[in-house]
């Protein structure tokens, strides 16, 4: 079951200057409905919709940014599974001030410089180098493989048929001192709250 028009429908919310209330449905209705079709830009369109929510329900320490407006980095680790999509779901998004940038990471080391990291799938085998450079680091960690979640990453994108769902590691995130809000965590399908 798809839904077309999702994506759409959410671009005109945005533009009617609804809050996060109807961006929250929008996140739900896209990641328990959203993913079926052989396509995979569809599943990574979810995906940049998940990612731009995600910046909205998690708090950074402030000593995470420069300056009160200085940009909120989403980082896309080695090749980017996105295209353009993400650059059109995050663009004039402002979070607490910060404005919403995208950028590619390259290297382990180059990840502390941002807030958001995507790791996908084909990266898997710089996990644990990424888990190991990032330990208290402020930097929210999303993967899409197996077990990423298990082994410190924050968000887990999970396929469960035609559905995106995720997993939370709240344990690792509180580890590196970002607070996954209640509302996010109640879309989750697991929770972990303990090492």
């Amino acid at each position: 079951m798809t839904f077309p028009g999702l994506h759409h429908f959410a671009a005109s919310l945005r533009k009617q200057g609804l809050k996060s209330c109807c961006g929250l449905v929008w996140f739900f209705l896209a990641c328990v409905c959203g993913a079926a079709g052989a396509e995979v830009t569809k599943e990574y369109r979810i995906k940049a919709g998940c990612l731009r929510y995600f910046t909205k329900f998690v708090e950074w320490p402030s000593s995470s940014f420069s300056t009160t407006n200085a940009p909120m980095v989403i980082g896309v680790f080695g090749r980017n599974p996105f295209g353009d999509e993400l650059e059109i779901e995050i663009k004039d998004l402002q979070v607490n001030g910060h404005p919403v940038v995208c950028k590619p990471v390259a290297r382990a080391s180059d990840a502390r410089l941002v807030h958001l990291l995507f790791v996908p799938a084909n990266e898997e085998s710089s996990l644990n180098e990424l888990v190991k450079e990032l330990q208290q680091a402020h930097v929210l960690t999303v993967g899409e493989t197996p077990g990423f979640a298990a082994a410190g990453g924050m968000i887990n994108f999970l396929r469960e048929g035609d559905k995106v769902r995720f997993d939370i590691n709240a344990f690792s995130a509180d580890q590196a001192g970002l607070r996954i809000s209640a509302q996010l965590q109640k879309l989750a399908k697991t929770v972990r709250k303990k090492n």
